[in-house]
C-alpha cells in the first residue's frame, strides 16, 4: 500500500502536492536526475520526499550513477 503524506514531514505544513516525473537533488555537487518517480513536494518549505518504493529506484539509480563515474 502506497502512503498517502498527508503533512511535510519537515515543517509539518499540510499542504502537500503529488508530482510524477524528474526527481532532481544534489550528491557531491554533482547533479542527480532520477527519470520517472512519484514524489510530493511541500507547497511551504518546497522539501521533497517520496514513499519506499521510489527510494529504493532512486538509491538504485545513485549505485548505478557512482559506479559509471568510477570507471
Amino acid at each position: 500500500m502506497k502512503p498517502n503524506f498527508s503533512f511535510c514531514p519537515i515543517c509539518e505544513n499540510n499542504k502537500i502536492k503529488k508530482k510524477s516525473g524528474n526527481f532532481e537533488f544534489l550528491i557531491e555537487k554533482k547533479k542527480i536526475v532520477v527519470p520517472d518517480i512519484t514524489f510530493f513536494i511541500c507547497t511551504d518549505c518546497k522539501e521533497k520526499f517520496t514513499d519506499v518504493e521510489n527510494e529504493i529506484k532512486i538509491d538504485d539509480f545513485i549505485k548505478l550513477a557512482k559506479r559509471k563515474n568510477a570507471a
